[in-house]
This record gives structure tokens, sequence and C-alpha cells, in this order.
């Protein structure tokens, strides 16, 4: 019993934390690139890898500027809808099993 509070409590602040990162990056896009790290492969080899530009491409994307976006990166068309839905997946299995709800149980279609 007491590893399912613990596990639920986890779960919540997962949530927590994935929604607050979703927020930052609709409402305080320039925190959000502060905070989120440089690539590893350009940081080590000094090439750009073929995800450079991808976190200011998506940022970009979400505050309406899709030109800006696609000169970033232009992946983002293919990475920003995959991200949304793995995004609402995820904030709806952790609510789910936050929750304990009997409509929940239904799968969604992949």
């Amino acid at each position: 019993m007491r590893r399912g509070v613990l596990s639920r409590n986890l779960d919540a602040l997962i949530a927590l934390g994935v929604a607050a990162m979703g927020l930052c990056a609709l409402v305080a896009p320039s925190l959000f690139l502060a905070i989120s790290p440089s690539c590893l492969i350009t940081t080590l080899t000094g090439h750009h890898c073929w995800g450079c530009g991808m976190t200011r491409a998506v940022v970009a994307a979400l505050r309406g500027d899709f030109a800006l976006a696609w000169h970033y990166n232009g992946m983002v068309v293919i990475v920003l809808p995959l991200l949304c839905v793995e995004y609402f997946r995820l904030l709806r299995r952790v609510a789910c099993s936050v929750m304990r709800l009997r409509a929940c149980s239904v799968e969604m279609p992949v």
C-alpha cells in the first residue's frame, strides 16, 4: 500500500514537471532556451548534428513563427507534431495513474 502512494506522488511530481516545462516553452521561451543544454556533439566535435537548432525551432513554432522555425531546423515539421502527441500521452498516462479514473482504461489509438 505504501508503495502505491509513493508511486502516485512520484507520478504527480513528474506530471507537474512536464507541464511546467511545456508552459515555460509557451510563456517564456527565452527562459526555456536559457536553461536547455547545448549540443554535446557540437561541443565535442565542433560540427553541427542533425538535431542542432531543434529546441530553438520548436520554441519558434510554438510562438507561431514557422519561418524562423524552418530556418533553425527544417525537421521541426516532423518532430513538433510527434512531440505534441507524446507530451499529451504522457500527461494523460500520469493523470490516469494519479486519479485512477475508469475512463482512462480505454486505450488511445497509436
